[in-house]
């Protein structure tokens, strides 16, 4: 008899038998650390690849007189404290995994620029932490898995973080 679904484990379903590489996108909050636990367990089940991609936005500051542009000293300390979380986050999935896991950095707007990495790295699905915000606060602060969703051509697992959730102190 032939099987049209992967055995290893009866709950990932037809479909996702077919992913070969998982990104999974961070932005180092207790949701973003409950996605990667996910994108590991189904890169383990799946023999998948796993990558972790962290995308940073420089701040711009509101003056009177318009904005005023990063300095090049805050531009270098964003991207100094991101590469350092990115790669300790990076230790913890390959000792979780069992395997070397790739981490990239990106700057631009995280939403998009998910989706754009994504297709430039042929990832089969995306793994993303939504913090579910509502009202006031998703009109201000918007929804990065909402646009990486509607700009992203793969499938895009999104988990919602638990209210109970709390930072892990080993990440």
């Amino acid at each position: 008899m032939v099987s049209t679904h992967d055995e290893r484990d009866p709950s990932i379903g037809p479909a996702a038998a077919t992913f070969h590489h998982i990104l999974c996108a961070v932005d180092f909050s207790p949701c973003s650390r409950r996605a990667l636990d996910h994108a590991v367990h189904l890169a383990r089940e799946l023999e998948a690849e796993l990558i972790l991609l962290h995308i940073y936005q420089l701040p711009t500051f509101q003056y009177p007189e318009g904005m005023m542009p990063n300095t090049v000293e805050v531009m270098q300390e964003v991207e100094k404290r991101s590469q350092a979380a990115l790669e300790r986050w990076r230790v913890v999935a390959e000792r979780e995994l069992g395997r070397p896991v790739r981490a990239l950095i990106e700057i631009g707007t995280p939403g998009r620029r998910v989706a754009e990495m994504a297709e430039k790295l042929g990832a089969d699905v995306i793994v993303l932490g939504t913090h579910g915000r509502t009202g006031i606060k998703r009109l201000l602060l918007g929804s990065v898995a909402e646009r990486v969703m509607r700009h992203a051509k793969c499938p895009v697992l999104t988990l919602h973080s638990s209210d109970d959730a709390q930072p892990d102190a080993a990440v």
